[in-house]
């Protein structure tokens, strides 16, 4: 599959990084102790290696990948020209760091893009499926993913710099919390990967393990309308309260829905018509077109 300019954007943005913000990075790593230097180093490369080889295979997997690592560039090359950077750090350095800032945020706005949340989850669609990615619920941008991922990062990437320099206390209570958060905020940023809206031969099914307690096939029979949702909708909100353009999909006759009430259990119910947030409201609406369906374009 041929893939988007902003995906090759983040592919040649992330590949410049070593000789931009990693001339800076290792010249602000001059005096600083071996341990400090070389643990720096490892994880930065290690780091780089693996969003390179996420920017190349796309996969649910690489998205999460993406989104977790992504962001870390900028916050390193900020620190590089500011809290790391030597006194004497020379004008071709100033240079480089801020042209590696700017392609560290544009990689990150990349591989964060509805764009890449698409072109990655679809690509683990098969035969006649198309996959779109759902949009991050608002509570969760505002409360969980900034805290998972500042403790994650800090946890996994500040402690064990700190302890290579020395800092006993700081990094050892920042390495246990970084390991001991890991597994659980890398299924959380993943489940957030694995939200999608599937276009398949029988109809559209919604795939949202916040919202639903399993999947849920709107039959391509039975849907009347797919577009844009009106102001005073009487829809059901499956949106989890996400922010951009909602989309309506209503229905001839009620489909069945077990709504999640809590982690463990659901609420059946019968619905004539739902709300939904695609990251891409048009592309997927493009998309219903294509197959047919009631939209506002072939009504």
């Amino acid at each position: 599959m041929r893939a988007h300019p902003v995906v090759w954007a983040l592919r040649v943005c992330w590949l410049s990084l070593p000789f931009t913000t990693g001339d800076v990075v290792g010249q602000s790593l001059d005096g600083r102790s071996t341990a400090v230097t070389v643990v720096v180093a490892a994880l930065a490369w290690a780091g780089w290696a693996t969003v390179l080889m996420a920017t190349i295979v796309a996969h649910p997997v690489a998205l999460t990948v993406l989104r977790i690592l992504t962001p870390v560039a900028p916050v390193a090359t900020v620190a590089a020209l500011t809290v790391w950077a030597p006194d004497d750090l020379p004008t071709s350095g100033t240079v480089l760091g801020g042209i590696g800032l700017v392609a560290a945020l544009v990689a990150t706005a990349a591989a964060l893009s509805g764009v890449v949340a698409d072109d990655y989850v679809d690509a683990a669609s098969y035969g006649a499926e198309r996959r779109f990615a759902l949009r991050v619920p608002t509570a969760f941008l505002l409360g969980p993913v900034p805290v998972f991922w500042l403790t994650l990062v800090g946890g996994c990437l500040v402690g064990p710099v700190l302890l290579a320099a020395q800092q006993w206390i700081g990094g050892a209570v920042l390495t246990v919390i970084g390991l001991a958060i890991a597994v659980p905020a890398v299924k959380a940023f993943h489940g957030l990967s694995r939200r999608w809206l599937v276009f398949v031969p029988a109809g559209v099914t919604l795939i949202d393990h916040i919202g639903l307690v399993d999947p849920v096939l709107f039959p391509a029979r039975q849907i009347s309308a797919f577009g844009p949702a009106v102001e005073a909708t009487t829809a059901t909100d499956l949106t989890q309260q996400a922010l951009g353009l909602v989309l309506e999909i209503s229905f001839d006759s009620p489909v069945e829905v077990t709504a999640r009430t809590s982690k463990a259990e659901g609420e059946l119910q019968l619905l004539k018509a739902v709300l939904i947030s695609p990251t891409r409201p048009g592309a997927v609406v493009a998309e219903a077109d294509r197959r047919g369906l009631r939209t506002a374009v072939n009504a």
